[in-house]
């Protein structure tokens, strides 16, 4: 992805949902042949990007600070979900309403959801067609405080499986495509796959310290000065290049993920200076265009290195996170931290954090800890 132009409108469809409405290009019961000519690959591929689309734009309607509705068991006159699918998706539905639930009840809520696809691609063999797509979803914050961001969204690459039927198409499966990703917010329950393997660039370095305690979802104390750095350049970084990524760097996201990798830039937009030395100790952080350490790319060496270098420190609660602090997660409490956001905006107390992998940008601190309640939490103060 470069970051040299906005992102490709031309092929990419829409859903917008507001309240208990969906809005779309044509109607949904026409959905299949009216979206053939907005999707590049034929009629075919506008058939499935169409029932894809709706699929998800049902999923992002489940958290709407709406009345409750049921999942569909058809998307559209051509395409049904088959008896598994629908019964998942049953149960994903009945999840994420209490995911909502759980989220207004620490004054959060969302008003309407828009779903854009682009990127369609198709793979047929037999009966079967495998649909290839980028999803991207924006939520709008209902204003509860008054102060809060307009918006929260993701973009990922999603897969979804079609078979042929005599009457038309059956929706049997999908997935996100990658494995290393953190599910977003539309997503049922789910821990991300982690690659520790110490031949991966974004593996630990050997000998690692582990970080100091996780941290408290608690009110936070009194505030305290913090040193100089340009917060506002690391946030503004994180922001820009939440989804169209920065070419000047290499990416991860196929080796582990590119989350701390990601971080690393931002920190170093906003003033962290490279520490040269040798690549696999953590004492040291760099980037260049033949190398980096592993502290730039791994979430545990990046840890080690912030805290024994002086330039970071611990905070206790979440509620202390400031612009430009890093929170880290160990979703499974195995093996070490998973994880690395950075908070790119601040309102009312609350934290939102921007990240890749999967690509996303001012999720608050409730949606991600209300998501994995489980799981521990390190707030860094940089």
């Amino acid at each position: 992805m470069m970051n040299t132009r906005p992102p490709n409108r031309r092929h990419a469809t829409r859903f917008a949902v507001v309240g208990l409405a969906t809005v779309a290009l044509a109607t949904l019961g026409n959905i299949g042949t009216a979206r053939a000519d907005v999707v590049p690959g034929g009629s075919t591929t506008g058939v499935l990007s169409g029932a894809a689309q709706e699929f998800l734009a049902q999923r992002a309607a489940a958290l709407l600070d709406t009345p409750a509705t049921a999942s569909p068991k058809v998307l559209g006159h051509e395409v049904a979900l088959s008896p598994g699918l629908a019964g998942a998706e049953s149960a994903a539905t009945s999840e994420l309403h209490a995911r909502r639930d759980r989220l207004r009840a620490v004054g959060e809520a969302y008003t309407s959801a828009t779903t854009e696809l682009s990127d369609a691609k198709t793979a047929q063999r037999g009966d079967t067609t495998v649909l290839s797509v980028t999803e991207t979803t924006t939520l709008e914050y209902k204003k509860i405080r008054g102060d809060e961001p307009a918006n929260t969204a993701y973009s990922a690459p999603r897969e979804f499986t079609f078979e042929r039927t005599a009457t038309g198409w059956t929706l049997t499966g999908q997935r996100l495509v990658e494995p290393d990703a953190v599910p977003p917010v539309t997503e049922p329950a789910g821990q991300p796959k982690v690659d520790l393997s110490i031949t991966d660039p974004t593996a630990a370095a050997p000998g690692s310290p582990a970080t100091t305690g996780p941290v408290s979802k608690d009110p936070a104390p009194a505030g305290e000065i913090r040193p100089f750095y340009n917060y506002s350049a690391m946030a503004a970084y994180a922001e820009r290049y939440w989804r169209n990524y920065n070419s000047a760097y290499r990416t991860f996201n196929d080796r582990g993920g590119d989350c701390t990798n990601f971080i690393s830039q931002a920190l170093r937009a906003g003033g962290w200076a490279d520490a040269p030395g040798f690549y696999r100790d953590y004492h040291y952080w760099w980037y260049n265009r033949f190398n980096q350490t592993y502290s730039w790319v791994n979430v545990n060496s990046w840890a080690s290195f912030a805290l024994s270098s002086g330039r970071t420190h611990n905070l206790r609660y979440l509620t202390e996170l400031g612009l430009g602090d890093i929170l880290q997660v160990d979703f499974d409490r195995a093996s070490g931290k998973d994880h690395s956001m950075i908070v790119s905006y601040v309102s009312g107390g609350t934290a939102y954090l921007t990240y890749h992998t999967t690509n996303t940008y001012r999720r608050s601190v409730w949606s991600i800890y209300n998501s994995n309640p489980n799981a521990l939490y390190y707030a860094f103060r940089t």
